[in-house]
């Protein structure tokens, strides 16, 4: 995630209007690297602000240099995991507007309960788009127009559309910088393959993969149990993919991970499918997850080395 924010305000710094920048709230007086936070009403500039709460349990917040706010174009880096979150960053967004920001950009790099965006059952509840509506609803217009909110590899796109129209909606992905990091292995002589995990994955990103082949994994039933296997192999260029070659790098990619399982489990499956020439056919396998959210670490899988 840092490293995806950091592409997106390299992006926004190549716009000159971009002046003054803040992260969770704080306006810095550098228009290119100092980001700082939000914090309580001691502001100094040698030390960290830190969260600061009232007796009662709520918050008290205060925006440093608040007064560099007015007339100015403002980029705000938020992160949202709890509902304590979404209340403190829903009001500093607030007054970041009500302090005559001239335009605001919010960047949210992950959208939290972005994998409870529908009903499969009877009973259950959308909460994806009650924190939507909540977040989206609560934000006014700017002098200049509505507040953007710049999400990075949303995990189901249709979410976009519960996004109120107060605000604008703007789609980025981390696939770029993956695909910048795979030119160097490229120019060695390295044959990149891209392996999706499921089927979603595969719909998701496979047009940003035109250049290189691919693989997609998904479940099986075998008896009792559901296991992952090589479902489909898509050639580049009408040509067969020679598995056995040791300059292969595998590279498995998704959105979102928590426990890490479905990784775990494809790279399983290339090891060991028959397809894809067996055991000892695949060289390198390398994972790339934009969001890996880990709520629970006793939960995280052990992909190990043997696999990875």
């Amino acid at each position: 995630d840092l490293e995806a924010m950091n592409g997106l305000v390299n992006d926004i710094m190549k716009d000159n209007v971009y002046k003054k920048y803040i992260k969770r709230g704080i306006i810095t007086k550098s228009s290119k690297n100092k980001l700082n936070e939000y914090g309580p009403a001691n502001c100094h500039n040698n030390i960290k602000n830190k969260y600061a709460d009232f007796d009662d349990g709520w918050p008290d917040l205060y925006i440093c240099n608040h007064e560099d706010i007015k007339n100015h174009h403002v980029v705000y880096l938020a992160s949202i995991t709890n509902t304590t979150d979404l209340f403190e960053q829903i009001a500093v967004i607030r007054s970041i507007v009500k302090y005559r920001a001239k335009s605001l950009k919010v960047i949210l790099p992950y959208l939290p309960v972005g994998t409870m965006e529908r009903i499969s059952n009877p009973g259950e509840i959308v909460t994806a788009d009650t924190f939507i509506q909540i977040l989206s609803n609560s934000i006014p217009i700017t002098s200049s127009g509505p507040v953007t909110f710049s999400i990075i590899d949303m995990h189901a796109l249709q979410e976009q559309f519960y996004f109120s129209d107060n605000v604008l909606v703007e789609l980025k992905s981390a696939i770029p910088l993956l695909k910048n990091k795979l030119i160097p292995y490229v120019k060695k002589g390295k044959t990149i393959i891209i392996v999706f995990p499921d089927d979603g994955a595969y719909k998701r990103y496979k047009n940003k993969f035109n250049e290189y082949a691919t693989i997609v994994c998904g479940k099986v039933r075998v008896g009792d149990e559901r296991i992952v296997r090589i479902m489909e192999i898509n050639k580049k260029d009408g040509k067969d993919i020679d598995i056995n070659d040791k300059n292969n790098i595998f590279v498995i990619v998704d959105d979102l991970t928590q426990s890490g399982g479905t990784l775990k489990n494809c790279a399983v499956a290339l090891r060991e499918d028959s397809k894809i020439g067996g055991p000892n056919g695949i060289s390198d396998i390398y994972t790339f997850v934009t969001h890996p959210v880990f709520p629970k670490l006793d939960k995280v899988v052990e992909i190990g080395r043997a696999h990875v």
